[in-house]
């Protein structure tokens, strides 16, 4: 099975790069496929580091790991992103795999709001990492019964907090691998 973990990586952190390996190891995954938002339907544009640097702050956290790749699929296309034509184009693109998306459980909660929300979760199996203070029961259950809840405790780290810390002066290291905060100091990103 091959697990697609879609997001904007703004920046990506240990606990994007825990779950994926945690639903690697509990998942039996042969690969998880990380793939940056290029324009995100649901949140300002202008709040993004730009796709190639957040495609390059991926492909640099995920270089030691043989299980991890990035796509720039979504990077590469003109207009909004959307899950549904992402999970399409890597069904025809691997006929012969099965596919599951690898979401937060923060994302789960707004599964209605996307495009053919409910509909995705036919298309392949959700597998969701829990974050604390999240409670499964409180979402709907048809999104429920559909979904593989990660068993492993999730790291409980956000890029919000981490551009907020880097906006205030501050350090987010240990949030996030060396050579993305490396990336991130040389580009003076999310300094305003």
């Amino acid at each position: 099975m091959i697990a697609l973990f879609g997001g904007t990586f703004n920046p990506v952190h240990y606990g994007h790069l825990a779950m994926a390996e945690t639903a690697a190891r509990e998942m039996g995954l042969e690969r998880v496929i990380f793939i940056p938002c290029g324009t995100p339907p649901h949140k300002p544009a202008g709040s993004l580091a730009g796709a190639l640097h957040r495609v390059r702050m991926l492909e640099s956290a995920v270089s030691n790991n043989p299980l991890f790749s990035v796509s720039r699929y979504e990077t590469g296309r003109k207009g909004l992103s959307y899950t549904y034509d992402t999970i399409l184009h890597f069904r025809r693109l691997h006929p012969d795999k099965s596919i599951a998306y690898l979401v937060g459980a923060d994302s789960l909660a707004e599964l209605k709001t996307w495009k053919h929300g409910l509909e995705l979760l036919s298309l392949c199996r959700f597998i969701s990492g829990g974050r604390p203070g999240f409670c499964p029961e409180k979402l709907p259950a048809a999104v429920r019964r559909k979904v593989v809840f990660l068993k492993s405790p999730m790291l409980d780290i956000s890029s919000t907090d981490i551009r907020r810390i880097i906006r205030a002066g501050g350090s987010p290291r240990y949030l996030l691998p060396d050579n993305v905060l490396d990336f991130i100091c040389r580009k003076k990103l999310y300094v305003k």
